[in-house]
């Protein structure tokens, strides 16, 4: 098979997103264990401006 030809571009391109794909997955950090990281309640901003200026 030539480097040239449509199809060996093509395999090329899918094994490099494989790859990097597979990267990816792997470097991902794990799950939390046992719900240790609650996401934080919106009821309330996370800011509040302490000084309302208006103009």
């Amino acid at each position: 098979m030539a480097h040239d030809s449509l199809a060996f571009r093509f395999a090329v391109v899918l094994a490099l997103a494989v790859v990097i794909l597979v990267i990816m997955t792997l470097a991902a950090p794990p799950p939390p264990a046992n719900g240790t990281a609650a996401p934080i309640p919106s009821g309330e901003p996370i800011y509040r401006a302490q000084y309302l200026n208006l103009y």
